[in-house]
């Protein structure tokens, strides 16, 4: 289709779209490093001071719970000691194939 042939409204609008074409402004790179940097570091404040307000609520609540829990992981803990050895090695075995995994794929093993 050529530029001859469009109904004419439809070939106005884009020869003066054509002539009209904008031309972007170059972008300021240090500028925009800069206001990155400004956003990560404010980031980073509210991040720290959440990371505070959680560890002294999650510390004064083990302060108040653990005196009474204390004696009850202590009583426990005889009957439990197996059980928390069966599942550490549960859990290192776990970790062990999923670290693997692509080794054994790479093998050929359906894993």
């Amino acid at each position: 289709m050529t530029a001859d042939s469009l109904p004419d409204p439809l070939k106005a609008l884009l020869l003066a779209d054509e002539e009209t074409s904008v031309i972007l402004p170059q972008r300021d790179l240090a500028f925009t490093v800069e206001v990155m940097a400004r956003i990560e570091r404010q980031q980073l404040r509210e991040n720290l001071v959440l990371i505070g307000v959680l560890f002294v609520a999650v510390s004064a609540i083990l302060a108040i719970v653990m005196p009474y829990v204390t004696p009850l992981i202590v009583d426990a803990g005889q009957a439990l000691i197996p059980a928390v050895l069966v599942l550490s090695a549960l859990g290192a075995m776990a970790i062990a194939v999923q670290w693997m995994r692509p080794g054994l794929r790479m093998m050929g093993l359906p894993v």
